[in-house]
């Protein structure tokens, strides 16, 4: 199979947004090179020149966000399938997330504190590998929000690095969902190979649609996706919650901030903490106790 390199030439500031919005598409992740440029792999099928307009519409939206990718530069090369896995898997290297956490990749061992906390990842073409700002948040906020038992929902999964880091933080059951069967296969192998198969279920699922359990299911529900789908996901994450239940969202800068808190307040949740990298937010809400 033939694969599309695509490297987005664009500037600092704007780097990390052009890296989400690639990712959005399914490239896996992002690698950078110097210029700078976000670099990222997709299939050579009958989807790409879809995703190819899809990246240069997120490109063109992005100044009405204060955030200016210019000279946005497109340069597409294709390439091997050997020759993407080479160049993807040279760059994936042991990440500590936080203290307690680090996400290694499958090919290269890596031994853990007695107490460190490691998830094994081959993230394939799925988004996820701890690289990003988001997915690090997400985790961090994880820490803080499971203390044993909760059920957990994590919507659009994509390598189920967050659905596996809920489940070994002590979740005790998590369904991780994605609108992405090629996803949603590479999040089950990930899943088995963390030894995590008995508390993680991952399907194909159009949001919180086809997730398990009746409303008010889950302790937390997590979003780690666009700005627009976190804020449409809030009134159904907000029926799916118990009262008391979490809503912990992600892939937002800080240009979206106000509008997605309007989106969250509007469907019944009370904003809680806030954590921030590199204009990247990862933010909870609750939906209040009363609400039950």
């Amino acid at each position: 199979m033939k694969w599309v390199r695509i490297a987005v030439q664009t500037n600092d500031i704007a780097l990390d947004a052009v890296s989400a919005a690639m990712e959005a598409l399914g490239t896996g992740g992002t690698l950078f090179e110097d210029g700078p440029k976000a670099i990222g792999y997709l299939p050579a099928d009958d989807r790409f020149e879809g995703s190819l307009d899809e990246l240069e519409e997120h490109l063109h939206a992005m100044p009405e966000a204060g955030i200016d990718p210019a000279p946005a530069a497109i340069t597409l090369t294709f390439v091997e399938e050997e020759d993407w896995a080479s160049a993807w898997k040279a760059h994936f290297k042991p990440l500590a997330v936080s203290p307690r956490i680090t996400i290694a990749p499958t090919w290269e061992a890596y031994h853990g504190r007695p107490d460190e906390i490691v998830v094994r990842l081959d993230p394939g073409m799925a988004f996820g590998t701890g690289g990003h700002a988001t997915t690090r948040l997400c985790i961090r906020a994880l820490e803080t929000l499971i203390h044993g038992g909760e059920t957990v929902a994590d919507i659009g999964t994509g390598s189920g690095v967050l659905a596996i880091a809920a489940a070994q933080l002590g979740a005790d059951h998590v369904d991780a969902v994605d609108t992405d069967a090629l996803a949603v296969k590479i999040a089950r192998e990930n899943i088995e190979a963390n030894g995590v198969s008995d508390r993680v279920r991952a399907r194909v699922g159009d949001r919180l649609i086809g997730a398990s359990g009746a409303s008010g299911a889950y302790d937390i529900v997590i979003a780690n996706i666009l700005p627009n789908v976190v804020s449409i996901l809030a009134v159904s994450a907000y029926s799916r919650l118990r009262a008391g239940g979490i809503y912990l969202f992600s892939g937002l800068t800080l240009p979206y901030e106000e509008d997605v808190l309007t989106a969250v307040a509007e469907a019944g949740f009370e904003v809680g903490e806030r954590w921030e990298e590199d204009r990247w937010l990862a933010i909870t809400a609750v939906k209040p106790v009363s609400a039950g």
